[in-house]
């Protein structure tokens, strides 16, 4: 933050930046930190067993989001015939507490021993869809039409529980790939044309037309180096509005053949940050040394540089929170949008029925932009307990970028506002009409707006 930056000139500015608390975590919507509750399918417990029965992890700070990681099979276990028991366990418990989920959904695991079927057996042996056998893992084909068929019709019956719900922050692009990654390492390691992940993004895209989807980095990485499919890929993804994400940072080799923050494709995020969500997933952390931790540097890094709105750890929550409970708490604050006013200038008397500007500093030390507009407004305080809104139709929170110091100029007018003295206060609000927490000391909010200063309309 940029104590000492110049600020506005005029003899009505009011410098706010002695009311600045950059200490407490603010519980903001569509960032933060994510827990994989579910990861590699239902059947596998791993992570969630460390979590007690009616622990909500409540007092962790940031963390907003249940991911969950589950596998076709899961579900449809026979033909036609879904059983979604478990998840609407889950999601009933869980939104109880102010959660919201994430769904990635697998067709291979790379685990024959555990879940042989990941995609369901049927759609092998009793459909006919081509497989290939990798120890005792069944890995689709993924072009094979019988099996995207059947995929698809899968796929839409995920979207009539979860497209358009307000329950669910986003799905990750599925179907392809080892764990859904892109990639087919631990499986057959065949190669795909760029045509056939088209066909998985575009499956996807028509399946959640109303869901924020994300992609996974292995589109930079899988796409054959063939002309300019890997940037034309890119490209396509990033117009068509989907975010990305990364499943490796701090990942050994990583770490070994790649940058201080062990970012494989360092390139792809700027891409796609600027318009829809970056999620960056830590390596397991039963496998991170402290050596290659180096205390979370690199983490954060990573973060600073992909301009992440999400992250999640792969580990026992309570474990990582007590052994990491600052590194976390720096993190969750800066984690997509982190919002500071700097101060404003407006006339200290206005006329009744007047128009005045009111001239806003703002500034974002979030790692990413906002990704969803939230409604400013403006709200007059009267000494009598009387409240008054003003019309704000002049700001965009989208447009404040990461490090980025902003002035905004909203025109307003005081009709049918009394005469008296007001505190005016600035906020925003998403369509829940939840407050956006700013960095300020508590004293200076109310009913979630900012309290500017005073005025005086006369």
């Amino acid at each position: 933050m940029d104590y000492f930056k110049k600020l506005n000139d005029s003899s009505l500015y009011h410098d706010l930046r002695n009311r600045v608390d950059d200490k407490r975590v603010l519980e903001n919507p569509n960032k933060g930190w994510y827990v994989h509750y579910i990861d590699n399918g239902i059947k596998r417990e791993f992570y969630r067993d460390g979590i007690p029965d009616g622990d909500y992890l409540e007092d962790i700070h940031g963390l907003n989001l249940i991911y969950m990681r589950i596998d076709w099979s899961d579900i449809e276990k026979a033909d036609g015939v879904y059983d979604w028991s478990e998840i609407d366990r889950i999601i009933s418990a869980w939104s109880a507490h102010g959660y919201k989920f994430t769904f990635r959904f697998v067709t291979y695991e790379g685990n024959g021993k555990t879940i042989p079927f990941a995609a369901p057996e049927w759609v092998f042996y009793e459909k006919g869809a081509k497989f290939i056998k990798v120890g005792d893992a069944y890995e689709p084909v993924y072009d094979d039409p019988i099996f995207l068929e059947y995929l698809e019709r899968f796929f839409k019956e995920c979207a009539r529980k979860f497209d358009a719900n307000p329950l669910v922050e986003y799905i990750d692009v599925s179907g392809f790939g080892t764990w859904g990654e892109f990639h087919t390492w631990a499986g057959s390691l065949k190669k795909y044309p760029y045509e056939v992940l088209k066909y998985y993004v575009d499956m996807n895209i028509r399946c959640f037309p109303n869901t924020q989807i994300i992609c996974n980095y292995g589109i930079a990485t899988t796409t054959p180096d063939v002309g300019n499919d890997r940037r034309e890929f890119i490209d396509y993804c990033s117009q068509m509005g989907l975010g990305i994400r990364c499943d490796s940072v701090n990942v050994e080799s990583y770490t070994i053949d790649y940058g201080y923050d062990s970012l494989k494709t360092p390139d792809v995020y700027e891409f796609f940050y600027n318009t829809a969500p970056v999620d960056i997933e830590h390596e397991h952390m039963k496998f991170t040394t402290p050596e290659r931790a180096k205390s979370g540097l690199p983490y954060i890094e990573a973060l600073r540089q992909a301009h992440a709105t999400y992250s999640g750890f792969h580990h026992w929550v309570r474990e990582w929170h007590q052994n990491n409970e600052y590194l976390h708490d720096y993190i969750a604050n800066r984690l997509g949008y982190w919002y500071f006013i700097d101060g404003y200038a407006l006339p200290n008397e206005v006329p009744v029925k007047a128009k005045a500007i009111l001239t806003i500093d703002v500034h974002n030390s979030g790692f990413a932009v906002a990704y969803k507009k939230y409604d400013a407004r403006i709200r007059l305080f009267g000494e009598d307990g009387a409240t008054f809104d003003l019309e704000c139709n002049d700001c965009d929170n989208t447009k404040w970028h990461p490090n980025e110091n902003v002035t905004e100029h909203i025109k307003l007018k005081f009709d049918n506002i009394p005469t008296g003295k007001y505190k005016i206060g600035f906020g925003l609000f998403n369509k829940d009409n939840r407050a956006i927490e700013f960095a300020v000391k508590n004293e200076y909010v109310s009913d979630g707006y900012v309290i500017l200063g005073d005025i005086t309309v006369k």
